[in-house]
């Protein structure tokens, strides 16, 4: 950041750097399957302002992030075979940022503006990290564990306990916003823009946000039909499945003043995806669920009651399940929060994924 520069390369040219990367890492990522042995890393690692370059065909693993350090010890695969899954490849997409950069960022939008209310884009509830993405991720990897890749967009640096390794993939956001013409904006709608044109993404895709999570195994066919058109929930605050042809169709069909308006918003939060589902519905361009199970959402209305709620979830095992940050801004109270919250993920899910790191590992490997 700053070190002074004399020749700068255009940004078209970064995009194109951003784009050939990304597509060259994951096609290398997931090839025909997996084993111990492909994931040896390399003795050396030719390090880029994005990602690492060095015998992607023989190391098959590469983080795309602009940091990355070289690792020694192999991992047990994720998936045995990417082309096991009867209808195809099917990818993830996940968002998150920093909690450092978050606060930093709240404390530049609370110059200009008020905490207005709980769960407002400048309220501390949406930057603080209570480990919701270590452990919705654990949640695909016990229960979806036919997904062929992850994609996890990031703004700032992973976090610590994450390995960026297969079938985690990083992108920073900074990057997708520039390789896509967009200037970044303190709300996190507009990289919904982007997802359909992430290089190596899957045509068939989840997006997830990281206070979601599976409760029981799910199969392909609980997001997309045998024909591969996707299968929308009723509820809001659920995995959403899509198609990148019919992503893109959507985004076309999007009003271009709410479009504008996303690209302009500031602080405000227009939802891409919710106001696409709207039009794919009343379209008939995708299918309804016919499932009408109870939902199992923790949220402002019942944090009051957050222990039974929690208590609800472990003994029902729904399908999907969302925990909202409406904790406590009392520090004591939160604290309290927090620790049954962590006793609760740890009961229903204690099993670390492949991807999470040990002491001795480092946090980013290439």
């Amino acid at each position: 950041m700053g070190t002074h520069r004399t020749i700068q390369p255009s940004s078209q040219a970064r995009a194109d750097r951003v784009r050939s990367r990304s597509a060259k890492a994951l096609s290398d990522q997931v090839g025909t399957g997996w084993s111990d042995s492909a994931l040896e890393p390399p003795n050396r690692c030719n390090r880029t302002a994005y990602g690492c370059r060095a015998k992607l065909q023989q190391r098959r693993s590469c983080i795309i992030s602009r940091r990355s350090r070289c690792g020694s010890k192999p991992i047990r695969h994720f998936c045995e075979n990417v082309d096991s899954v009867e209808s195809g490849a099917i990818d993830i997409i996940y968002r998150w940022i920093n909690p450092e950069i978050g606060l930093a960022k709240q404390r530049q939008i609370i110059a200009n503006e008020p905490i207005y209310y709980i769960g407002g884009t400048n309220c501390i509830n949406r930057y603080r990290d209570n480990h919701e993405l270590k452990y919705s991720l654990r949640s695909v990897a016990e229960y979806a564990e036919w997904a062929r890749a992850i994609y996890i967009i990031g703004e700032g640096p992973p976090p610590n306990w994450l390995l960026i390794r297969h079938p985690i993939v990083w992108i920073d956001l900074d990057e997708l916003l520039e390789a896509n013409s967009l200037k970044p904006q303190p709300n996190s709608e507009l990289q919904k823009l982007c997802f359909a044109k992430i290089d190596g993404l899957a045509e068939r895709f989840i997006c997830f946000d990281d206070d979601w999570f599976l409760g029981r195994k799910v199969a392909a066919s609980d997001f997309f039909t045998a024909e591969g058109k996707p299968i929308h929930p009723h509820r809001d605050h659920t995995p959403i499945a899509w198609t990148k042809s019919l992503y893109e169709k959507g985004l076309t069909m999007l009003p271009q003043g709410f479009v504008d308006l996303v690209k302009l918003a500031g602080t405000a939060r227009h939802d891409v995806v919710l106001k696409m589902r709207e039009i794919m519905v009343a379209e008939d361009l995708v299918t309804t669920s016919s499932e009408r199970d109870a939902q199992f959402w923790l949220r402002d209305v019942n944090v009051g009651h957050y222990q039974d709620v929690l208590r609800q979830i472990e003994e029902a095992q729904p399908k999907t399940y969302c925990i909202n940050d409406d904790w406590s801004s009392d520090e004591a109270e939160y604290a309290e929060q927090m620790n049954f919250l962590q006793l609760f993920f740890e009961r229903i899910l204690p099993n670390p994924a492949s991807w999470e790191r040990h002491n001795d590992e480092p946090s980013e490997l290439c």
